[in-house]
């Protein structure tokens, strides 16, 4: 290292190194973390709002994934026909589902935009209204990505219904 000029020295955290998981195809938290930091997501408030319990977390990311895609067609129905109070509930609803995972900056846009509909301002919520959608996608994409689109990272200790909702989660 002495040798090397100092703008050829990266300095990397043990979450930079992607890790391919147990060998059975999965992708390991490292790795999942790292690339939900570099959209923005804060893992640790994340895991936080979970108690720390990184299978509970990744529970939610998937729910995340899952309830947040359905309703994304849903606000842009509501922008397009201009109803500004269905519109407001559901930006109320993307801020607390977002800030449940840690992705701030999708909260935060979406409680500007709670604010907005409020007012019946479509000035503001016409220049948030596409940014909102990509950070979300942005996180679904992810998560998707990283995770994929099935149940099998559900904690087994959370009960689900026939039309998979969650019902009832029993802590260990």
């Amino acid at each position: 290292m002495k040798y090397l000029p100092a703008e050829k020295v990266l300095d990397v955290s043990a979450d930079d190194i992607p890790d391919s998981g147990d060998g059975d195809g999965s992708i390991s938290q490292n790795a999942l973390y790292s690339a939900l930091k570099r959209i923005g997501v804060d893992t640790e408030k994340g895991l936080k709002y979970c108690q720390d319990n990184e299978e509970l977390y990744r529970a939610m990311l998937v729910e995340y994934m899952q309830s947040v895609s359905g309703k994304l067609d849903d606000l842009q129905s509501f922008f397009e026909n201009r109803d500004a109070e269905n519109y407001g509930i559901l930006v109320h609803s993307l801020k607390s589902n977002s800030r449940t995972i840690g992705a701030e900056e999708p909260a935060d846009i979406s409680a500007d935009l709670e604010k907005a509909a409020d007012e019946e301002r479509w000035d503001i919520i016409t220049n948030s209204h596409a940014v909102l959608t990509d950070k979300i996608r942005a996180v679904i994409n992810v998560i998707s990505d990283m995770i994929g689109e099935g149940n099998e990272d559900m904690p087994s200790n959370m009960k689900e219904s026939e039309d998979g909702e969650i019902l009832e989660f029993f802590p260990d």
